[in-house]
């Protein structure tokens, strides 16, 4: 394993570009042990394809993806996602990198691709509840929890966050 956490920090050392057929089929086999297989994405190739989503490529080595706009919001119990000005964004790291240290790195990275890529006054994101230690990081990357709801189909509970433009 490279020292990822140098290059993410490192604009001119990452690429971040539109999914490919190649790296679509890569994240279908991705998956994650424990209460974190939620985010495996088996099954989804061809949404993964649908020009919502991005994958992050250091020194040519797939770290992970993200997904902004539609594609990133979680049906919600009670929330209409409002187009108010917020990108949504979603991501997955790439399982084998997951507790490295490069969580807020590969976070950065994302939000700095989508300032320049889309007009935002801010980024919002949704988080399984029980992931604690994504929130941590996004806590430290300047989100704030804004809502708690449940899943409209599987009643597990979400926090959706959000960042303003101008934060760290």
């Amino acid at each position: 394993m490279g020292d990822y956490k140098a290059l993410l920090n490192d604009p001119s050392r990452y690429a971040i570009q539109p999914m490919d057929a190649t790296h679509a089929d890569i994240i279908t086999r991705w998956h994650y042990e424990g209460q974190y297989h939620i985010y495996s994405m088996d099954g989804t190739y061809d949404e993964l394809l649908n020009g919502d989503y991005y994958i992050l490529l250091c020194d040519g080595t797939l770290i992970g993806f993200y997904c902004y706009g539609k594609s990133a919001r979680v049906p919600l119990h009670g929330y209409d996602y409002e187009d108010n000005g917020c990108l949504d964004m979603g991501l997955g790291l790439s399982p084998d990198l997951c507790g490295q240290g490069i969580g807020a790195s590969f976070i950065k990275a994302g939000i700095l691709f989508a300032r320049d890529a889309f007009s935002l006054q801010c980024v919002r994101l949704t988080v399984a509840g029980f992931n604690q230690r994504a929130i941590k990081v996004y806590e430290r990357a300047g989100f704030l929890k804004r809502v708690e709801s449940t899943h409209k189909h599987n009643g597990r509970p979400f926090i959706i966050m959000t960042m303003k433009q101008g934060s760290k």
